[in-house]
């Protein structure tokens, strides 16, 4: 499995979010802003199978297109006593039309609010990292007992791609050992919602759906 984070203006992201969707690809989108332009853009996170990743790019770019902008060429300064003030004329740039990165997934959790948890297979002591995303509902609650069990967390408000509704996406650090204890929680105080027409659409819905990635060791900062 494969792990896509796409980021891409938010001009094309409606247009690409209904073409993944089509085409039954599941995404988690994150409204964000860009470090160049400092122009909002969107962030898909998007999980799939080896295989259809090549697909799913073949969809991004058909649906992703460059634009052209224009930027102030150097910031303005203070006007200094005597001297001039000396502007520079906007300068044309291309932006777009999707910046993606692809990360391999270590195992993948798709919950329901009932049964039982199948076990990641995971153990020792090395890290990883969490993407659990779960209804806006139940996110103060999973969030309060994660934080009660000793975990820490990062909370990003999100929209799921199927029936465009509010979600969140919690990112936790935790040790390989931790994880099926972690799943638990989540399943405990999360809730099935009922969806118009997942099943006949066929794309069932979860209480929680979590990715788990490798981290390298962390640095003491």
């Amino acid at each position: 499995m494969k792990l896509v984070i796409a980021i891409v203006q938010g001009a094309d992201s409606g247009r690409l979010t209904d073409a993944l969707v089509a085409t039954r690809f599941r995404c988690t989108r994150i409204n964000t802003v860009g470090g160049f332009l400092d122009e909002p853009n969107v962030t898909m996170l998007i999980v799939t199978e080896d295989e259809r990743v090549s697909d799913m790019l073949t969809i991004i770019r058909q649906n992703c297109q460059a634009r052209r902008r224009y930027m102030n060429a150097a910031p303005m300064s203070v006007e200094t006593v005597g001297m001039p003030v000396v502007t520079a004329a906007p300068i044309e740039v291309e932006v777009g039309g999707a910046a993606v990165f692809i990360l391999p997934v270590r195992h993948i959790a798709r919950l329901g609010s009932s049964g039982p948890i199948p076990s990641s297979g995971l153990s020792g002591p090395h890290g990883v990292l969490m993407m659990a995303i779960v209804h806006a509902e139940d996110a103060p609650v999973v969030t309060a007992a994660l934080l009660k069990a000793g975990y820490r967390l990062t909370r990003i408000n999100s929209t799921g791609s199927f029936l465009k509704k509010g979600n969140a996406t919690l990112l936790i650090g935790v040790t390989a050992d931790h994880v099926d204890k972690a799943l638990a929680i989540m399943q405990a105080t999360c809730r099935q919602h009922a969806a118009p027409t997942p099943l006949k659409s066929g794309l069932p819905m979860y209480a929680v759906t979590a990715f788990i990635l490798d981290m390298l060791p962390l640095p003491r900062l």
